[in-house]
């Protein structure tokens, strides 16, 4: 049947889209670990050059600036959870929809495999009606 190919065709291009929407949350999600990594390694070299940062420390700035980075930190770790959260969604939808690519995959090729027996079985019937037409004539 021409509606399960279609059908086919159409889960194939809903399960695409599933995965572009992933694809971009997987993404989002890169950039969010590596602005983290970002942070982290600002504040390791920060606390590696302690002894250097002594005018930094006497006006202040390092708390504000170590203060920063933990509501950065913070932020960030919030952002990355929602998106983590979207991911799981999402990662759920993809694999309903490949399954579903799977099944209606499945259902077009037995329909085409059970199309092509009834086509040779009606080649066969018309062959062995000829036969016999042709063995009755003599």
């Amino acid at each position: 049947m021409a509606n399960l190919s279609d059908l086919h065709q159409l889960t194939r291009v809903h399960y695409e889209r599933a995965q572009q929407s992933l694809k971009s949350l997987a993404q989002q999600e890169a950039l969010i670990r590596a602005e983290l990594q970002r942070l982290s390694e600002q504040e390791r070299a920060a606390n590696a050059n302690a002894p250097d940062n002594a005018p930094m420390r006497a006006i202040g700035a390092d708390v504000i600036w170590l203060g920063w980075v933990g509501r950065s930190k913070a932020q960030l770790n919030m952002a990355l959870a929602q998106i983590l959260a979207q991911k799981e969604h999402h990662l759920a939808r993809v694999r309903t929809a490949y399954g579903k690519v799977l099944v209606t995959r499945q259902l077009a090729e037995n329909a085409a495999r059970d199309r092509s027996h009834a086509r040779s079985k009606a080649q066969l019937e018309t062959a062995q009606e000829t036969a016999l037409w042709r063995s009755l004539e003599k």
